[in-house]
């Protein structure tokens, strides 16, 4: 585990280079000192029964009353004030940017493209070649940075 140390005030001081936007941790994830772990958000993690870790309007991870804490759908976010699923499309993402996900560096969900092959690929063929992967309804280059 590797983290970038922030000025956060509280126990949580960084934020984690761990592994994410895959199957197996699909969430960011934020470093707790006491703990010495990483920890998605929008899951329990060191939170209170009925709480989730999310980031506060001021950037900082926090713990707060879970709204979607009934949901029987394993990866969900809230996003525009409605539990929703990660890694599905969402009537207000548009075409370009058609699921929701999470972008580098982000901690809040938006629509994006960048795990689109994931849900999205059309029935038929829809092999890309190396170095693109499909967007929308073609194969389209996938940015080295």
């Amino acid at each position: 585990m590797m983290f970038f140390p922030a000025p956060i005030k509280g126990n949580v001081n960084g934020v984690c280079q761990c592994k994410r936007l895959d199957d197996e941790n699909p969430l960011p994830l934020v470093h707790n000192s006491a703990t010495d772990r990483c920890y998605p958000l929008y899951k329990q993690g060191y939170c209170n029964a009925n709480e989730w870790l999310v980031y506060s309007e001021s950037g900082i991870p926090k713990c707060q009353v879970n709204p979607c804490k009934d949901s029987k759908i394993d990866n969900v976010v809230l996003f525009e004030g409605e539990c929703v699923e990660l890694f599905e499309s969402h009537p207000n993402c548009t075409a370009l940017f058609p699921i929701i996900g999470f972008g580098p560096e982000m901690f809040e969900p938006i629509c994006t493209f960048e795990i689109a092959d994931k849900v999205l690929l059309p029935k038929g063929n829809s092999t890309c070649k190396n170095g693109f992967k499909f967007v929308g309804s073609r194969c389209r280059k996938v940015s080295s940075s």
